[in-house]
């Protein structure tokens, strides 16, 4: 399907940036494979189990200068950069008090400056080819907040931002701009926070894995119940129906985000919290005023692991009927 077609994918040594390239791969994309040490092992095996072109590259996301000459080496190798995963992500972790600016200008550079320069190295050659497909790897987090996590969630929410002004700058190009929001995924470092778990409070693995993942495995089947729900819930309405559906571990990890949401409803003025309701693309149905105001939705494409894209207000659809579709989907022209 992508013979033919060069994809760049960066941070792919590990994790959902391995797993990404592994697909491209397999639908007979050529594959650069970028991380901050060169993945030479990654290479040799992706060469060897897909028989297609790889090549392996490093450089430090945090610094333009290794960027530009890193893509400078590469259009000097190959025509173009048909496909742009921009993957590669740092986080940190401390309350913002005591965040280290080093640290934050560290997660600015690697998570939004760089998706920006590496876009705006590969649109030329695309744009001359009349065919690109740049997919921006956002998150969860790109919707809605987390404490302790200034710096990812700051950058995955812009990492939006950018993705629509791109996005819209190309469409007359052939080129296509989505980001995908992924919910918690068996990474190494979701698996190193599982391990940090276990030997922290002497539980097995298994047991550690049901309590790091306790509270979006059992969302989804508040979800379900959501979605057979009365058009439009109250948030004192809600939260017994979630609760319903969700272990006594994963209330006790929720209860902290309903009481901060509660708290903030409480500040809002009369009739904000119950605004006109809309329908996300996934179809659930949610209160406008609060989730817009405090940015915390519902949304089951996240929530599932799954590919959520930015996708316009109905209204901006002149009503057609939203689409979701797989990562393969996007890279197809539509």
């Amino acid at each position: 399907m992508l013979k033919g077609k060069w994809a760049l994918v960066t941070g792919a040594t590990a994790g959902l940036g391995l797993a990404v390239a592994d697909s491209l791969a397999g639908a007979g994309a050529s594959i650069v494979l970028h991380d901050l040490i060169e993945p030479t092992q990654t290479r040799d095996r992706l060469r060897t189990q897909f028989d297609v072109d790889v090549l392996s590259v490093a450089a430090d996301l945090s610094q333009r200068a290794s960027i530009e000459a890193m893509m400078t080496g590469l259009l000097g190798r190959i025509d173009a950069v048909d496909i742009l995963v921009n993957n590669a992500v740092v986080r940190h972790f401390s309350p913002v008090e005591h965040f280290r600016p080093e640290r934050w200008d560290e997660a600015l550079a690697v998570n939004l400056s760089a998706p920006f320069h590496l876009i705006r190295l590969a649109l030329p050659a695309m744009k001359q080819r009349q065919w690109g497909r740049i997919i921006n790897m956002a998150s969860i987090y790109s919707t809605r907040a987390v404490a302790d996590r200034v710096d990812y969630v700051t950058t995955k929410t812009a990492i939006l931002g950018l993705t629509r002004a791109v996005a819209i700058e190309t469409t007359r190009d052939g080129i296509t701009c989505n980001a995908l929001c992924p919910g918690t995924l068996p990474t190494p470092a979701i698996q190193a926070r599982i391990e940090a778990v276990a030997a922290r409070e002497n539980r097995t693995l298994d047991e550690a894995a049901q309590v790091v993942l306790a509270t979006s495995c059992s969302m989804i089947e508040a979800i379900k119940a959501l979605r057979s729900a009365r058009p439009s819930l109250g948030l004192a309405e809600a939260k017994p129906l979630v609760d319903r559906h969700m272990s006594p571990e994963a209330q006790r990890a929720a209860n902290e985000l309903w009481d901060s949401i509660e708290a903030f409803a409480a500040q809002l003025p009369d009739g904000a919290v119950r605004s006109p309701r809309r329908t996300k693309p996934d179809g659930i149905g949610e209160d406008r005023g609060i989730a817009e105001r405090v940015g915390v939705g519902l949304g089951v494409g996240g929530l599932l692991g799954g590919a959520a894209g930015v996708y316009p207000d109905p209204e901006e659809r002149g009503g057609r009927p939203p689409r979701t579709t797989s990562i393969f989907g996007w890279l197809r022209r539509r």
